[in-house]
């Protein structure tokens, strides 16, 4: 019989979960609302108001518990308790929302300025002991029914103090053991701020050029540069300063390569004069130009042109990056295997070789020469560079200019680059180890 209820409740539980997300996601397609971080939680609001406080006020019951016919133990009576029973899962589980906050800053609802590491501590401390009572119990109660002393028809309990104090002790030792061990090692969301925006330069731009958005500076050392000014860096496995601007349009502006090619020509213009004043002399700027899409749900879509610009060969303009693909390899090993079978090269002494290296241009095409041996890389112009579209979800709910720029500070590019894989994957397993 408690094996059947057990079940009954684990059942309710996903069936509340389930019609909990599916009123949402029907509030979200047709309110119409446009979904910014306030809306999606106010949204979230009121399908908790429609899913479970009615229901409780209602019928003493959660929807999921009714349909597999589960009932509380004088439910009338415990109709208070259950409410802020589910209020309290609400408040502490609400993404963007921090109950600790809430009751610290109390009467004000003040919910910045406070350590997130503290909420998600207790959160996690709070989870693992629902979880083990639950287990133990054989799913007699949660923590918050036994706290509150909630019971369910045909699985009654008894509170004993000894274990009472132990599943107390058990959440303190799990919740002091996180808290140590955040500090020994100084993890906090403050720390991870600070050691993110170490790459992050916010310069001195124009914003009425670029639509009112300001455009976000990564400086950095990168294997990942080819440009045509440095020979080498298509033969060796080296590392180049380059900086990174990336700028969020407007849909309408980003889909027009006149607009597109003027913001780049700008950007670039301004950036010179920022790296005059900073005494900063990157290889390569590239350019990330994005835009945001939302979806009807929780998915948006990110979609980016990447350019670069060569500061030691501005004559090439502003420019695609070069084409690399699955052939590519191919000719790195011919060219190699050319140059190393052929004999007689002109030497210092009888030991050492050296490569007289030469590099040619042309308007599509980037040639490097070794003797009579070339090696050519096709150039890609800026009306050739193709859209890249990314999907993401935006769950929990939060602005999704943040979660884009977040995904940008922490891997530099969040856009696969198919050219710079093979290229740098030809590079770093042929020509280094056999130039």
């Amino acid at each position: 019989m408690q094996l059947e209820i057990l079940l009954k409740r684990l059942l309710s539980n996903l069936i509340d979960i389930i019609l909990f997300l599916s009123i949402y996601l029907l509030l979200v397609y047709i309110s119409g609302l446009i979904r910014t971080q306030s809306n999606l939680i106010y949204i979230t609001f009121v399908t908790f108001l429609l899913y479970f406080v009615v229901p409780i006020l209602t019928i003493d019951n959660s929807i999921g518990k009714a349909i597999v016919n589960i009932s509380w133990y004088n439910s009338s009576y415990k109709k208070h308790l259950l409410l802020f029973k589910y209020i309290f899962y609400f408040l502490f589980f609400i993404p963007n929302f921090s109950l600790i906050s809430a009751l610290t800053n109390f009467p004000f609802l003040i919910n910045f300025g406070y350590d997130k590491i503290l909420s998600i501590q207790l959160a996690v401390s709070l989870i693992l002991i629902d979880l083990i009572m639950f287990l133990s119990s054989c799913g007699r109660y949660h923590a918050i029914d036994y706290i509150l002393d909630i019971k369910i028809n045909g699985m009654h309990y008894n509170k004993l103090p000894l274990v009472s104090l132990s599943y107390f002790l058990s959440f303190l030792g799990c919740f002091l053991t996180l808290n140590f061990t955040c500090h020994r090692y100084n993890f906090d969301f403050q720390n991870l701020n600070r050691s993110l925006s170490k790459e992050i330069y916010w310069e001195h731009y124009s914003e009425d050029l670029y639509h009112g958005n300001k455009p976000m500076i990564v400086k950095k050392k990168s294997d990942e540069v080819f440009t045509p000014s440095e020979i080498l860096s298509f033969l060796f496995h080296k590392e180049y300063n380059q900086k990174i601007i990336y700028l969020i349009l407007p849909e309408k502006v980003f889909n027009s390569a006149d607009d597109r090619k003027k913001i780049c020509y700008n950007l670039i213009d301004e950036s010179i004069t920022n790296d005059i004043f900073k005494s900063y002399k990157p290889i390569q700027t590239k350019i990330v130009l994005t835009t945001i899409k939302e979806g009807n749900f929780f998915e948006y879509y990110n979609y980016s042109y990447t350019y670069f610009f060569d500061r030691n060969l501005s004559e090439l303009g502003v420019y695609g990056g070069i084409i690399g693909d699955s052939l590519t390899p191919e000719k790195y090993f011919n060219f190699v295997k050319k140059v190393i079978g052929k004999k007689g090269f002109p030497t210092t002494d009888k030991k050492t070789k050296y490569y007289d290296l030469k590099a040619s241009l042309s308007k599509d095409n980037y040639n490097i020469f070794i003797e009579n041996e070339k090696l050519s890389f096709k150039l890609i112009r800026f009306e050739d560079v193709e859209k890249k579209a990314n999907f993401q979800l935006n769950f929990p709910p939060q602005s999704v200019i943040y979660r884009s720029h977040y995904f940008n500070l922490t891997d530099g590019n969040f856009q696969v680059d198919d050219n710079l894989y093979y290229l740098k994957f030809a590079r770093d397993s042929i020509s280094s180890n056999n130039l």
